[in-house]
């Protein structure tokens, strides 16, 4: 799994600030009025977004992740891409399948099972829209993904919690560390988060 943020608002706590003085006619940037905003879970902070690019997570995690509606996602089509699925790393493997080697090789198995399968409908002509459908929850994809810091602190709160699924998990501790190392702005916005979160990792 890699995440890395493709675009952002540059300064989102001068953006934050300033959006947040209009109502006092407070056109000064002040750190204290930001973190006081996310704090109360105030609108404000929607004026500061990311665009994150996410490679490599299952379908399974997809459809979790698309839950979160107040976001846009952009995904790669298992309808117009045909996969070569010679090789082993097109699929997620579960962390409890991984460090169980009978389980694991079971597991490899299903999954060249319907890597074959998959082929041979590509090479009988079957169009990849159809062949698809035999491909697990476990295969890989990739996509671009908008949300304002407002719903991200949302999604965050939510998939880091510790009844969170292992993989949507690490994507949402993966996304902090996109945006830490981004810029300073937004290594400040994660420390808000840090110090605000309502469930602990």
């Amino acid at each position: 799994m890699k995440v890395t943020v493709v675009d952002a608002t540059q300064n989102p706590i001068d953006i934050i600030s300033i959006a947040a003085g209009s109502s006092t006619r407070r056109e000064n940037v002040k750190f204290s009025r930001v973190k006081k905003c996310i704090e109360d879970k105030h609108s404000v902070h929607e004026f500061a977004d990311v665009t994150f690019k996410i490679e490599g997570i299952s379908r399974a995690c997809l459809a979790q992740l698309t839950r979160h509606r107040i976001a846009t996602y952009c995904v790669e089509s298992q309808r117009y891409n045909k996969y070569d699925l010679t090789s082993d790393d097109w699929y997620v493997i579960p962390p409890v399948i991984e460090n169980d080697a009978p389980r694991l090789a079971a597991f490899q198995d299903a999954m060249s099972s319907a890597a074959g399968v998959y082929r041979e409908m590509l090479d009988d002509g079957v169009k990849a829209e159809d062949a698809r459908f035999v491909l697990p929850e476990a295969t890989k994809t990739n996509l671009h993904m908008k949300i304002n810091a407002r719903s991200l602190w949302n999604f965050l709160n939510q998939r880091r919690a510790p009844h969170a699924q292992w993989e949507i998990h690490e994507l949402a501790d993966k996304m902090i560390e996109a945006l830490d190392s981004y810029n300073e702005q937004w290594h400040q916005m994660m420390d808000i988060y840090r110090g605000t979160e309502e469930l602990v990792n």
